[in-house]
């Protein structure tokens, strides 16, 4: 009897995840030897991401979101610590760092997003963001020493990894400011690429109110460019300008380049990317030019046509 190998690159939430749905979807041929689910991972720790943005409010400890990947993927998913550094499509392998040669049937990437904090010139002595534990712990500090002054949280790029996490921060802000006594000599300001507060309209109708009942002034249409340093503006790609003390920025791009042909071929997996619409998820997505692969594209998979496809 064949086996059908399916590999999962990324231990983080997704990778995980998927990996655990497929044995327990698939343990009956799994035990009998008709499937093999392997994930590999760079570090072989799962780190909770979402817990960096408690990190800079003061709330969390970076060792308390560190969890061995082992621990956390069922029994019959087999886990090999190492680098992905080469997908090799034609061959229907995964070349890793060590020199080891992992073939697949079924290739699932979930290697997450980088941040590229760099793209923006003076990023690093004038911003801080939350989306590592040494960056949000610099930021925690930075609001430590912070007594007074403007507060922009601004968005670089679209589209971003976990998009409350801004608005959210903001709040928080906001609330830490008030309780220490600051907020009468502080401004907070939250700056969205798009023409409301959130991409999903139903949370952009509730987060405005809030937005304003709690003195957060809202800038639309505000793509962080550039920051001047020298006046202490952070400029806009439409051409605004808006001067800060301490400004908070996020811009985060795809990790690998790869071409997946069971992907490719099950385009649909991915018509968010390629057709402007998630229907799974029920929100907008984005629109791909001409050239965009399945496999790399912006958007977020089709979950339920990605489960089906792998279980088919």
């Amino acid at each position: 009897m064949s086996m059908d190998r399916i590999v999962i690159l990324g231990g983080g939430v997704g990778g995980t995840l998927t990996a655990n749905l497929l044995a327990r979807r698939l343990g009956a041929r799994i035990a009998a030897g008709g499937v093999d689910v392997t994930l590999i991972d760079a570090q072989g720790a799962h780190v909770y991401q979402p817990g960096f943005m408690y990190i800079a409010m003061g709330g969390e400890r970076e060792e308390r979101l560190a969890r061995p990947e082992r621990s956390l993927l069922d029994a019959p998913v087999s886990l090999i610590v190492d680098r992905a550094v080469r997908v090799d499509v034609a061959a229907r392998t995964v070349v890793l760092e060590g020199g080891a040669i992992i073939p697949y049937d079924y290739l699932v990437l979930a290697t997450g997003s980088r941040i590229t904090p760099d793209e923006i010139p003076f990023f690093a002595q004038e911003a801080h963001h939350f989306y590592s534990a040494k960056a949000a712990l610099e930021l925690r500090h930075a609001l430590d020493a912070f007594s007074g002054g403007r507060v922009v949280v601004g968005i670089a790029s679209m589209p971003y990894k976990c998009p409350p996490a801004p608005l959210e921060v903001a709040f928080l802000i906001e609330a830490e400011l008030r309780e220490r006594g600051l907020r009468d000599r502080s401004e907070v300001h939250f700056c969205s690429p798009i023409g409301r507060a959130f991409t999903i309209e139903t949370v952009s109708d509730m987060a405005t109110p809030i937005l304003e009942e709690k003195g957060i002034e809202l800038h639309t249409f505000f793509n962080v460019e550039a920051i001047d340093p020298e006046r202490k503006v952070v400029t806009s790609l439409e051409g605004e300008e808006l001067g800060y003390d301490d400004i908070l920025i996020r811009n985060d791009a795809l990790t690998m380049d790869v071409r997946n042909a069971m992907l490719e071929e099950t385009n649909r997996l991915f018509s968010d990317v390629l057709e402007g619409g998630n229907d799974f998820a029920g929100v907008a997505g984005y629109e791909a030019g001409k050239g965009w692969d399945a496999a790399t594209g912006l958007g977020s998979a089709n979950a339920a046509r990605l489960v089906r496809a792998l279980l088919r």
